[in-house]
């Protein structure tokens, strides 16, 4: 079976996109992304696989085990994903996360990612119950613009338009 690091390099150069390219899109360095696809390192951020997913065009779920399945067990990327690290990475940031209402949450209009598979992101959310902060700028009228995390703001708002969610405030770190 293919691995992890084997499956970003192979979707990245599918895609014709450079180390470099890549590296840049997801915000990290060229080594580190080397380091991914050479099985060295894996990545630890439930944000930045939904946005290496997105720049690949791919399900998560594709991304994480190549395959329309799976098995958390046998993968030891999902299995290094956690409640725990995502916190632990909140903590370091020296950004404050607040409270935002998804009223005050708009699009930036430089998003080029798509915003593929809403419905498995919104039933994920619909069960954990947990948000990832988004990354934000304030601008002058009160309202926030998304930097990163488009897709959790639509997946949340599907929600809320399917009375299935009620909470309207999304956990945000203002830049």
């Amino acid at each position: 079976m293919e691995k992890f690091g084997e499956r970003i390099r192979k979707l990245r150069q599918e895609r014709g996109l450079t180390t470099h390219e890549m590296a840049e899109k997801l915000g990290i360095s060229r080594n580190t992304l080397t380091n991914w696809e050479r099985g060295i390192k894996e990545p630890h951020a439930v944000e930045i696989l939904e946005e290496m997913a997105e720049i690949l065009e791919v399900p998560l779920k594709i991304l994480l085990s190549g395959e329309k399945e799976i098995s958390v067990e046998n993968n030891p990327v999902i299995k290094n994903v956690s409640l725990g690290n995502i916190l632990n990475e909140v903590s370091q940031a020296e950004e404050k996360i607040v409270s935002i209402d998804i009223e005050n949450l708009e699009s930036n209009p430089r998003n080029f990612y798509g915003l593929r598979d809403i419905d498995s992101l919104a039933a994920l959310i619909s069960v954990s119950h947990l948000v990832e902060p988004l990354t934000v700028s304030e601008k002058c009228d009160g309202k926030y613009t998304i930097i990163s995390g488009h897709r959790r703001r639509a997946a949340v708002q599907k929600l809320l338009d399917d009375g299935v969610y009620d909470e309207r405030k999304l956990p945000c770190i203002v830049k």
